[in-house]
């Protein structure tokens, strides 16, 4: 049988090409997802939520004004008949000072947003062993930190603070290892803590502050 081309059928034949050309050339190219390095030094971008300021953790003026400025600071070890109390939680009333030295980077790092990190820290029951006491201007803030998990309640004035994103706060391996050099240096033998864990972080603190 003889086939016979009509005007149409070229026509239509060449329009069908085209479009075939324009989809091929056009279509969204396959894009390869990979996780993050875990060699780099991650950000306040990837820690913590992207838009996050220091007054959504601290959303009271003056905590963040005795974070900027600590009259004095105590580290207070748990204790089973300890006097200051969070729910089961007990901590002794008397604690030993942190060196002048100690408070300005420990005020540095509470204010640097990539010290801190979204969620609860690493897997572990939450146990705190000490507690961080910041004091100042007939205020002070509480920090009941576990060492295993890398996360610490904190409270303003004995009470938590509302509307906070972080009413337990984690943080971050460069925020942590600056807790634990200080509070080490307080109490070296006391808290068992491996000589790696006093090592100073790669990275360098990021945050607004005077």
């Amino acid at each position: 049988m003889r086939f016979e081309f009509t005007a149409g059928m070229v026509a239509g034949l060449l329009l069908g090409g085209t479009l075939s050309t324009l989809w091929f050339v056009s279509r969204p190219e396959k894009v390869a997802i990979t996780a993050p390095s875990l060699d780099v030094d991650i950000g306040l971008e990837d820690l913590m939520f992207p838009d996050a300021k220091l007054e959504d953790i601290y959303r009271l003026p003056w905590v963040r004004e005795l974070l900027a400025k600590p009259a004095a600071v105590t580290i207070h070890l748990r204790s089973s008949d300890g006097l200051i109390h969070y729910g089961d939680f007990r901590f002794a009333s008397e604690g030993a000072t942190v060196a002048a030295d100690e408070i300005d980077p420990l005020s540095r790092t509470l204010r640097a947003m990539n010290a801190y990190q979204v969620g609860l820290g690493l897997a572990c029951l939450y146990n705190p062993g000490a507690m961080l006491r910041i004091e100042g201007g007939g205020h002070r803030l509480d920090f009941l930190i576990c060492f295993e998990c890398r996360v610490a309640d904190w409270y303003a004035d004995g009470q938590r603070v509302e509307q906070s994103i972080a009413p337990r706060v984690g943080f971050s391996d460069l925020g942590f290892r600056v807790l634990r050099r200080i509070i080490t240096k307080v109490y070296p033998d006391k808290l068992h803590l491996s000589e790696a864990s006093r090592a100073e972080p790669r990275t360098t603190l990021k945050g607004a502050w005077p």
